[in-house]
Formats: structure tokens, sequence, C-alpha cells
């Protein structure tokens, strides 16, 4: 995890960033604003870190990854998103995104 403090004195920006990881719970550490210098966002999905490009919508991300949307559920930031908003939810910087496949046996 990241923690950003911003300083402005004088006119000047002075930027202090403290990371902190938790090895036990597997975490990895993103930018601070989650934003890289090409437009593109550091998410996080099922806990795999990887890039979606700016205005990507969590419907496109799931065709990305070549999911059948009617077989998943899918979380962003602890809140379970409605299929309803899958279209037009674009993906923010520093997402973090599980998605549940459901599966059919006996």
């Amino acid at each position: 995890m990241y923690v950003g403090i911003v300083c402005l004195g004088a006119g000047i920006e002075n930027r202090l960033t403290l990371t902190i990881i938790v090895y036990e719970m597997e975490c990895q550490p993103i930018s601070l604003d989650g934003l890289r210098n090409d437009g593109a966002r550091n998410i996080v999905v099922n806990g795999a870190p990887r890039q979606a490009p700016a205005g990507q919508t969590l419907l496109g991300l799931l065709h990305e990854l070549q999911l059948e949307p009617s077989r998943v559920a899918v979380e962003m930031d602890r809140r379970i998103v409605k299929r309803s908003e899958w279209e037009t939810l674009e993906l923010p910087p520093g997402a973090r995104i599980e998605i549940v496949q459901f599966v059919g046996g006996g």
C-alpha cells in the first residue's frame, strides 16, 4: 500500500511516499494515483496487478478476459456491481476487482 503526503510551501511541491508491503496478504504495490504516464490505469483483478486503458468499462474488461458476462459476478472496491452498470462503469485508477465465475456440475 502506498501512502502519499503532498506538502505545498513557497510554490514548491514536495512529495513523500511511504511504502508498506504486507507479504502475508500477498499485496502488490501500485503507483500512488493508479495512473501511468501513457494514460493507462493500474488495477488489480483477482489479486493480480494489470493495466487497463483509460475509459475501459467493466464490461470491456470482461470481454478482454474472455469471460462470458452472464456467468460471472463482479465486486469492485468491496462493492458488488450490478450487471446493469457494467456497460457504463469505467474502471477508476487503483480499482480492486474480484470476479467470480459460476460453474455447473453435479
